[in-house]
């Protein structure tokens, strides 16, 4: 789907929007703490999820206010995408996209006139909800990575150990 090789496609799926507030949360974390922008496109509003998160969590106070500053509201997106979006800065940046599968591909498609040409590395983080049983397979094989709770993983890593589990199931 992309050309520019600064750019990574991270899949996450998740089962509620609970269950994703708890894998997202982490990873903008660190991400943060690395000195890289977060940019959200949400198709719901998530904001009433992150700020119950954040009050039960032990963060250090410059995050949680970075972390709290991050738009999780929704956001409709037509012809120009660029008002949400600035990648006037030296750091990576992170896109949270989250929504309809309708809603992931406009946006990812959206953004493609403006990634092109970065110079930065971009990690795209497309979020699926998995609980009316999409296809799974067919959601991983457009992307190189998987972010779980457990963090960001390569995904041939992931498949060769779940394909390695049926073999040792089968014997």
């Amino acid at each position: 789907m992309y050309s520019n090789d600064k750019i990574e496609k991270i899949c996450t799926l998740y089962v509620s929007k609970w269950h994703l507030a708890t894998i997202l949360l982490p990873n903008v974390n660190q991400r943060i703490q690395n000195g890289e922008k977060v940019i959200t496109f949400f198709e719901e509003d998530f904001s009433g999820y992150i700020n119950e998160l954040m009050n039960r969590l032990n963060l250090n106070e410059n995050n949680r206010n970075k972390i709290m500053g991050i738009d999780w509201c929704s956001k409709k997106i037509g012809n120009d995408i660029k008002e949400y979006i600035s990648f006037e800065t030296n750091a990576d940046i992170n896109i949270i996209i989250s929504g309809s599968e309708q809603y992931l591909y406009e946006v990812n498609s959206a953004l493609m006139p403006y990634l092109k040409n970065n110079k930065n590395e971009v990690h795209i983080i497309d979020c699926f909800d998995v609980s009316d049983g999409k296809d799974i397979d067919n959601l991983l094989s457009t992307h190189q990575k998987l972010l779980n709770t457990s963090g960001v993983k390569d995904l041939q890593t992931v498949l060769n150990i779940k394909e390695e589990k049926l073999n040792v199931a089968n014997i």
